[in-house]
């Protein structure tokens, strides 16, 4: 999907800067498309983790989150793996301490080397 997202992205939408400015829908549409299909996933990542009530059900949904980054990353999918990083670094996500603490330290490091990475 962000592929054919991306590959629809003319050179033209890039000058100047277009997605920032007035019109922006109409000078750069696919860019549009790649912005919102960013902010979906990464809305996605945190109701997926916030959805989950069980304290250690929810640190398996982090640790899932962390093993599809470094899934991306392996696919060379470098926005897939952000789009997680940034669905985990969300405040909402970030403040659950007894459920990071729940994660085993392969996932954190994992994510540390991820997080370095990008």
């Amino acid at each position: 999907l962000e592929s054919r997202i991306y590959r629809r992205i003319r050179p033209k939408e890039l000058l100047d800067q277009r997605w920032m400015k007035k019109g922006k829908e109409d000078n750069s549409p696919n860019i549009m498309s790649m912005i919102q299909h960013f902010n979906h996933v990464t809305r996605w990542v945190q109701t997926e983790v916030l959805n989950v009530s069980n304290l250690k059900r929810r640190a398996e949904t982090l640790q899932k989150m962390i093993s599809m980054a470094a899934a991306f990353r392996q696919l060379n999918n470098f926005n897939g793996v952000i789009e997680i990083l940034a669905g985990l670094s969300t405040t909402a996500v970030r403040r659950l301490t007894n459920t990071w603490a729940q994660v085993d330290e392969a996932s954190k490091t994992q994510l540390h080397d991820l997080e370095a990475l990008m």
